[in-house]
């Protein structure tokens, strides 16, 4: 039988676990092979990660005084084999970085881990001998970025690994039991009445569909619904799912209710991306979703609240009163508002001002709301507020809690999320993408005409509160940090950088990239969503709104003025300007790709075989470069000739862990096609069932 025993001090960065007191390194739980000097290099590296580690401080940890060695061909010949060992390059690092003439820099994400769980039927080999600490300089600081899953194992009821994530809210009433065990997400999570629990995953190489699972067993039974989620359980055990349109594959989500022990969906809404059941089971709320305005409907069909922004949770109080829901100002980010709505459409800013929140349900008695959600970065925890607003802590992990659902008898469904955005790089010339991702929420937003130059920003735990903007050259592999506040906009000369501050929505940064003094561009009345320079780099084109308005677009002189409303009638997001700056390429209000004249007038519709998202035109104008949307879980880069709509394709962009559930963020791309950067969400998660809270 497999022994459970605790080791010593983990270190956790990227795929890659270091026990200290083994000497083991292991990827994916995988050991490699890693012994002596590479060894040593590794554990000095991580000791001061993010410092820069001198070739001679390198040199008194591995060898001493006395002793007499090439030192130059030594290290270099241990630093070649660490990086052999973790797949690494020294020209373009992901953990470790050469600075001529200096030492090594660890650049990764680092995580430190108290004892974990090791289940190993085998003797440990004996540990290598681990190097002193090296001296700490006072003006550098080691940043710990807390951001990866913590190592679990399921034993028994899974109370082991309770105690190992909720360490910090060690109880012995809290007991922990583990629903879910393969490899992938799970995107929705609900609590039966018989106690059960129906969940919406994808596992690795198969469909989202919807399973039940029980506590007395860890297998779970797939009830038949593929490319469903989950979006409630009724009191009588009727399922509320959000399911794609059978009879039109690239048409709107629909939502369904269906018997859980089987039968045929009865469809009841399109466009709706939440949903929750009343508490007698007869009626729904629902949020339903379009490309510029949200709304909150209960029953259906009754409008309670509306916004500009993004809606999401939707959840019914236990007395029928009441929808509690999260409110997201501003689209493409998941920080908001949590807000509760009367059955008269009085809203109430019950807890406000998270920086990301998502997943709440109420308690039993109906007097408290529970969410997820953090004020900083983005590992949520779970917290209670009262309807009066009241705040309380609740529970505390490492990295990401999500809310799925509060049974009648206390216990909590939660999820436990390893979430980020991966930015990667494709070129025509190799064939092969890269990783070119910096913490753990690197989105794209811009690129130079040939895509060398890359604008992105970190809104994660790596970003900060205020977020970072960044620069990073894929020739070199060099990136810079240019400001704090989200990324808007590269000029077309690659010499300043647009930037939004997370205070204030109503003004710009124009920022020099070689350093020099900031401009700021106010929008007067206009909320900034995003921008684009027009070619010319003398203008924007703007997605934003004015106070209880709708998304629009707008243009503004970089020198001076206010925005002023374009005349145009398309969709606000995915647009692209075309090179002479007179039209813009855009989705219209049914979804087809037209193309139309900034000064107004009617628009062109490109009849193309699936529905487009413009990224880019080519420097002629004559073709666009598009994202296909609709097509399973790759995703589709192609062509479109803008005189006859024809298509081709250039890159299908595939997950590159097919285990994961992805969500394609972003796109940008050279005029000539041949550099694609994209950032794409990637989630793993377990499911567990939470007593004693």
């Amino acid at each position: 039988m497999l022994q459970a025993q605790r080791t010593g001090r983990v270190t956790r960065f990227g795929p890659f676990e270091l026990d200290r007191s083994t000497g083991e390194l292991r990827k994916h739980g995988i050991k490699v092979r890693l012994q002596g000097k590479p060894f040593q290099i590794l554990i000095a590296l991580l000791d001061r990660a993010g410092e820069t580690v001198s070739r001679e401080d390198l040199r008194q940890c591995l060898w001493s005084d006395d002793t007499f060695v090439d030192f130059e061909s030594g290290l270099n010949t241990a630093a070649n084999r660490l990086r052999i060992a973790l797949g690494d390059s020294a020209d373009n690092p992901r953990y470790i970085e050469t600075l001529a003439r200096s030492g090594y820099r660890f650049i990764a994400p680092v995580e430190e881990l108290g004892p974990p769980l090791v289940i190993e039927p085998e003797i440990s080999p004996a540990p290598v001998p681990v190097p002193p600490k090296l001296p700490h300089h006072s003006h550098l600081t080691a940043r710990r970025w807390l951001v990866a899953l913590l190592a679990m194992a399921a034993i028994g009821t899974g109370l082991v690994a309770g105690r190992i994530l909720w360490a910090s809210h060690r109880s012995p009433d809290v007991q922990l039991q583990q629903i879910t065990f393969r490899r992938g997400g799970v995107s929705s999570a609900r609590f039966a009445p018989d106690g059960s629990v129906v969940y919406a995953a994808k596992w690795m190489n198969t469909q989202k569909q919807i399973f039940l699972a029980n506590s007395l067993s860890p297998e779970s039974r797939p009830l038949g619904f593929v490319k469903s989620t989950l979006a409630a359980v009724s009191k009588s055990g009727e399922l509320a799912l959000i399911q794609s349109n059978p009879e039109k594959t690239d048409g709107p989500v629909v939502l369904a209710r269906v018997p859980m022990n089987g039968g045929s969906p009865l469809q009841l809404a399109t466009s709706v991306s939440y949903a929750d059941w009343s508490p007698e089971g007869t009626q729904l709320a629902i949020i339903r979703h379009t490309e510029t305005q949200d709304t909150l409907e209960y029953p259906i069909g009754k409008a309670l609240y509306q916004s500009w922004g993004i809606l999401s949770g939707a959840r019914v109080s236990p007395q029928g009163d009441s929808i509690a829901f999260f409110e997201h100002p501003y689209r493409g980010d998941d920080g908001g508002h949590l807000k509760m709505v009367d059955l008269q459409g009085h809203s109430t800013n019950v807890a406000p001002g998270w920086a990301s929140a998502g997943g709440l349900a109420w308690a039993p008695s109906g007097r408290e709301i529970y969410l997820t959600a953090t004020r900083q970065g983005s590992a949520r925890k779970l917290y209670a507020v009262t309807r009066e607003g009241n705040l309380r802590d609740v529970a505390k992990i490492p990295g990401t809690l999500v809310l799925h659902d509060i049974a009648h008898d206390g216990r909590v469904l939660v999820s436990r999320e390893n979430t980020n955005l991966v930015m990667e790089g494709w070129s025509a010339d190799t064939k092969g993408t890269r990783d070119l991702s910096w913490f753990d929420w690197s989105n794209v937003v811009a690129c130079s005409n040939d895509c060398d130059l890359v604008l992105f920003d970190e809104s994660g735990e790596g970003g900060g509160p205020l977020y970072s903007t960044y620069l990073h050259r894929i020739s070199t592999g060099e990136t810079t940090r240019i400001a704090p506040g989200r990324a808007m906009a590269l000029a077309p000369d690659g010499n300043t950088v647009i930037t939004m501050s997370n205070a204030n929505h109503n003004q710009l940064q124009l920022v020099p990239v070689g350093g020099g003094q900031q401009k700021v561009i106010n929008g007067h009345d206009i909320e900034y969503q995003s921008v684009q320079y027009l070619p010319d780099g003398q203008g924007i084109v703007a997605i934003g709104k004015e106070r209880d308005k709708p998304l629009r677009l707008y243009v503004q002189d970089l020198k001076g003025g206010s925005p002023k409303p374009l005349p145009v009638d398309v969709q606000p997001f995915w647009i692209a300007v075309s090179p002479d700056g007179k039209s813009i390429a855009g989705r219209s209000r049914d979804g087809k790709l037209v193309i139309q004249a900034l000064s107004g007038g009617a628009p062109r519709v490109l009849e193309t075989e699936k529905p487009l998202l413009p990224i880019r035109w080519t420097t002629d104008g004559r073709r666009l470069f598009g994202f296909r949307i609709g097509s399973g879980v790759s995703n589709e880069v192609v062509t479109v000739d803008v005189a006859t709509g024809t298509s081709e394709l250039i890159l299908e962009i595939k997950p590159s862990e097919p285990e994961a559930t992805v969500k394609l963020h972003r796109v940008v791309m050279s005029e000539d096609g041949k550099r694609i950067v994209y950032s794409y969400h990637r989630s793993l998660s377990e499911l567990y069932i939470v007593s004693g809270w």
